[in-house]
């Protein structure tokens, strides 16, 4: 019996020995996540409504006992890094950290660090407004036109001393380069001190906000001239110069419709209405598919300088010679020249036969030589002005 129980104590001791050398084969110590990653973060539990974490409570790292197989297929997700606030009150704090393995293959024997100093404070609240940020670009000759947010003001709730570093709250617009066309989207709100570093230990009224995105094709551009619209002067008064502030706008269409445009043109401006000086600003009339790059541009300044209504009139104007030459008195073929004046309706009416005439020395001039006649030969009242005259060319005979 004696060798019976020194045999069965020898297989026990074989049978222990076996397993603990099966085991410390399968399983080794292992630290995660490595130096490379940031590790796992640390989460707040049991915290109360009424405070808040003065900063983020940042990542551990863990020495755990598992298999090389299962060591390999670990992430983040698999572990649960917290500290447990509860009962606490505004203050400072030496937390613990406790970090629990979602796996039962995987033993958690040691935590770093294993503890970390907490400020805990009352929470405060402000209202900010919320900035739309595009990231990316729509796809080619496409352009972002407007942002409209269905929400544009947000109550965010956290620590006095984080939101007074806060600099904004952002709805950030990812764009991949493929739109073309209007679309609304849902994008989480994110809040950023004045480095530009995301602010966690907060909370927000709303983390989400609605977007809707429109997108529009990229227009080509001109500059053209802007033409006042000048109406209501028949029989009234004469628009002597038109000066137009600013004089030329750019605007911007799709190629063959901006290939038409040549010039703008005002709303009618009723000159009738105006006595010498008027000034007007209107509206310029944009055809269709055509925009204003500024929209400032969009009214203009008329300056109007207007006199007194002008008419034409046909008369004839007789010619006088003047000088001699050796071929003695000499005349001119033909006698009457058909002259063009224009003026007031009152002088029109007041104009005589004699008032307007032409003046030729025929000094040195020989019988049967054309010449060819000029304004400077022609006499008329001040207050009217030669506009044509008919014929240009008078033959000298005797």
């Amino acid at each position: 019996m004696m060798r019976n129980l020194k045999l069965k104590l020898l297989a026990l001791f074989f049978a222990i020995f076996f397993w603990i050398f099966v085991v410390s084969t399968e399983n080794s110590f292992y630290t995660f996540p490595g130096s490379e990653a940031e590790g796992i973060p640390i989460k707040a539990f049991n915290l109360s409504e009424n405070l808040a974490l003065e900063k983020e409570l940042g990542n551990v790292r863990v020495t755990v006992r598992t298999t090389s197989d299962m060591y390999q297929k670990l992430s983040e997700a698999d572990f649960e890094a917290y500290i447990d606030f509860s009962g606490k009150e505004a203050g400072e704090y030496v937390s613990d950290i406790a970090v629990t393995s979602k796996k039962p293959e995987i033993t958690v024997l040691k935590v770093e660090p294993s503890q970390i100093e907490t400020t805990l404070e009352s929470v405060t609240s402000k209202t900010v407004d919320i900035a739309p940020e595009v990231k990316g670009k729509p796809a080619p000759n496409y352009e972002v036109g407007e942002i409209k947010l269905d929400v544009t003001t947000l109550k965010i709730m956290g620590p006095e001393s984080v939101l007074n570093t806060l600099n904004e709250v952002k709805a950030e617009i990812e764009l991949d380069g493929t739109e073309q066309e209007n679309f609304e989207k849902t994008y989480r709100l994110k809040a950023f001190d004045g480095r530009g570093k995301e602010i966690d230990v907060i909370r927000m009224e709303e983390n989400e906000v609605k977007a809707s995105v429109i997108i529009r094709e990229v227009l080509e551009s001109k500059t053209v001239g802007v033409r006042a619209n000048i109406t209501g002067t028949e029989g009234k008064v004469w628009v002597q110069k038109v000066i137009v502030d600013p004089a030329t706008v750019l605007i911007k269409g799709e190629g063959k419709a901006l290939e038409k445009v040549e010039y703008l043109e005002t709303e009618e401006i009723n000159a009738g209405n105006f006595q010498k000086t008027a000034e007007r600003k209107v509206k310029i009339i944009l055809p269709k598919g055509i925009l204003l790059v500024n929209d400032r541009d969009e009214i203009v300044k008329v300056t109007l300088s207007l006199g007194e209504y002008k008419i034409k009139k046909e008369v004839s104007a007789i010619i006088k010679f003047i000088g001699t030459n050796k071929d003695g008195d000499l005349n001119g073929e033909p006698s009457i020249i058909q002259v063009i004046v224009e003026g007031s309706e009152a002088d029109i009416e007041n104009l005589r036969p004699t008032d307007i005439y032409v003046t030729i020395n025929i000094k040195g001039k020989k019988n049967g030589q054309i010449l060819d006649l000029e304004p400077a030969n022609f006499t008329i009242p001040e207050n009217l002005t030669l506009i044509e005259f008919t014929p240009d060319t008078i033959t000298l005979a005797r």
